[in-house]
């Protein structure tokens, strides 16, 4: 059975890792930058210029047909979210299944803990559970009974102790639920079953919205490797991923989606302000979230509830909970251990400070810009 190269990595001089995290104890060894490799080479040769001559529906489809027939059997990580919910749009519009829907989600140690709200504060998170998470799978259940359903309760864990390897399974977001959500992310029973009987799988990842920016008169598209960073296969040998959006399989999709992002900030001059390079710590993320959303998944439902996203990465908002109810756990105090631990073998240059000066991960690396096509900035005002 043939499997695929993994499209990320980091050499450090002549050494290749998959791990972040151990790239920068190499480099802080050596003295020698890491370098983030994504694409193989293949966004460097695309025409990101080019006019769009497809619906980004028809695209989406196309990608779908195209991991369909390229594998045996398919697992879709399944947040509730807008990534994952038109992914499952693109297969169920034209008759296509995924064999498998997957969900990590803490269950049992949540139960009691809150009252689902459609508060927004990203503190709210455990709320998609019954808001957005929940009525999706009963209705997946209902109208495609065919396609498995598979929960995995990644709060069945929190008794247990981190260990050292544990901190290489994980490239970014060193906040503790991170590791229990997606460290242990073993192959689910059936999808072990096909690939000890040789068949060809994949799990699909909901990465990610295209990421533009303003520089020097033009708009580039680039990649970071925080958002792909979130694509683990631990756990398990002979297992694929397939980023759905952000894939060197099928360039077609990530070029309308940023021709079209791109055509919003030419219309909308006044708004380039928001991706503008030279000015990162004033950029509106949320704003630019939201309005990607609305122009690429334009089939998206924006009723369906979403809290907001977390303005820290290791003391992540979404982890309230278990700040709150598990610090006197083993699992928090070793998380804690640990965490300093691996601070102390990398070099600070490398650590993403928050808006307090606190130690925030890692700082993120990103692709080659680009370019996408030009706006002008005339008068210290965005026009055309």
């Amino acid at each position: 059975m043939e499997f695929k190269e993994r499209s990320a990595f980091y050499t450090v001089g002549t050494k290749k890792f998959y791990s972040k995290s151990l790239a920068l104890i190499e480099a802080t060894k050596t003295n020698i930058h890491p370098e983030w490799h994504f694409g193989n080479g293949v966004f460097d040769t695309v025409d990101w210029s080019k006019p769009i001559d497809s619906d980004i529906n028809v695209a989406y489809k196309a990608r779908a047909k195209q991991l369909r027939e390229k594998y045996d059997y398919l697992v879709l990580c399944f947040s509730g979210g807008s990534d994952s919910t038109t992914i499952l749009q693109s297969f169920l519009s034209q008759d296509l299944k995924v064999d498998e829907v997957l969900v990590k989600w803490p269950v049992k140690a949540t139960q009691g803990l809150y009252t689902p709200n459609t508060l927004k504060t990203p503190e709210n998170m455990l709320s998609e559970w019954d808001l957005s998470i929940k009525p999706q799978l009963e209705y997946l259940s209902t109208y495609h009974p065919d396609i498995k359903i598979t929960i995995q309760d990644w709060s069945d864990d929190v008794e247990k102790e981190l260990v050292e390897e544990d901190w290489f399974s994980i490239n970014d977001h060193l906040n503790p639920g991170v590791f229990r959500k997606y460290g242990g992310l073993t192959a689910t029973a059936t999808e072990s079953v096909m690939i000890e009987q040789g068949k060809t799988t994949a799990v699909i990842w909901g990465i990610d919205k295209p990421q533009l920016m303003y520089r020097d008169g033009a708009i580039y598209l680039y990649f970071l490797d925080k958002f792909v960073n979130f694509a683990f296969i631990s756990g398990t040998a002979n297992r694929n991923v397939e980023l759905f959006y952000w894939t060197p399989d099928y360039t077609d999709l990530i070029v309308t989606q940023a021709r079209l992002v791109y055509e919003y900030f030419v219309r909308n001059p006044k708004m380039v302000s928001i991706i503008d390079w030279d000015n990162r710590q004033k950029n509106d993320r949320t704003t630019y979230s939201d309005i990607v959303r609305s122009i690429v998944y334009p089939s998206w439902n924006k009723n369906i509830f979403q809290c907001g996203k977390p303005s820290q990465i290791v003391k992540c908002e979404y982890d309230a909970w278990m700040f709150q109810h598990l610090k006197n756990y083993r699992y928090l105090q070793s998380w804690e251990h640990g965490l300093k631990n691996i601070q102390d073998v990398i070099d600070k240059k490398y650590y993403q400070l928050g808006k307090q000066g606190q130690f925030d991960g890692w700082v993120g690396f990103i692709s080659p810009f680009y370019k996408i096509g030009p706006v002008y900035q005339l008068d210290n005002n965005f026009s055309m």
